[in-house]
């Protein structure tokens, strides 16, 4: 399997809050991590958002004049569009898909601009969204499990304590898990305001 392009952002993020290169150990031949890999751990603490309400934040233009291009959606960490997957789609009430030539995002923070005033209509997002903090506290056990099996040992010259790289491994596993949201599998039902319904399910 090889990794999604639209995972690209995700999975270099991750590797920046874990350390992690591409043969920091080997496993039956195997060496980690690779992108798959931390995808696959990324998976683990996937959130998958069916039609969700975006929230329109209103601005007014230069010429005081209020304008809806502003949406967000409070969930973060989104997959991209990158690759030309479907990973991130925005429609509108009667359910036609917005041309993401329309609109920019900001897949980290979930804020959506659209290029022209949506005069304050109706948008929902179909998306992927991932507990990157989760993924991260996941990465640094894995790491700890492997580093487990070295041992401390002293030379004429120096003392090497393996085991100090474990305890590092672990207190940054519970600093990420400190940060984390993932709380397992669950589906969530909610409805608007306007009646329009949608689901949340989790996925770990």
């Amino acid at each position: 399997m090889t990794a999604r392009t639209s995972m690209a952002s995700l999975i270099s993020t991750l590797r920046g809050f874990t350390n992690a290169g591409t043969a920091d150990f080997t496993v039956n031949s195997t060496a980690y991590f690779s992108d798959d890999h931390l995808q696959s751990v990324l998976d683990r603490y996937k959130t998958i958002i069916r039609e969700s309400g975006l929230v329109v934040d209103p601005m007014k233009n230069s010429g005081g004049t209020v304008e809806y291009k502003e949406y967000h959606t409070p969930a973060k960490w989104l997959e991209s569009t990158d690759g030309g997957t479907a990973q991130f789609v925005i429609t509108d009430v009667s359910g036609t898909v917005q041309a993401s030539t329309g609109y920019t995002a900001d897949y980290e923070s979930g804020r959506i601009t659209f290029v022209s005033d949506q005069a304050n209509a109706s948008r929902y997002l179909t998306a992927n969204s991932y507990d990157i903090y989760a993924a991260a506290a996941d990465v640094w056990r894995q790491k700890a499990s492997t580093y487990a099996t070295m041992i401390d040992f002293s030379t004429i010259n120096q003392t090497i304590k393996r085991s100090h790289i474990v305890a590092q491994c672990e207190a940054m596993a519970k600093r990420y898990e400190s940060m984390a949201t993932s709380g397992g599998a669950s589906s969530v039902d909610m409805v608007r305001g306007d009646q329009h319904q949608y689901g949340v399910i989790d996925y770990d």
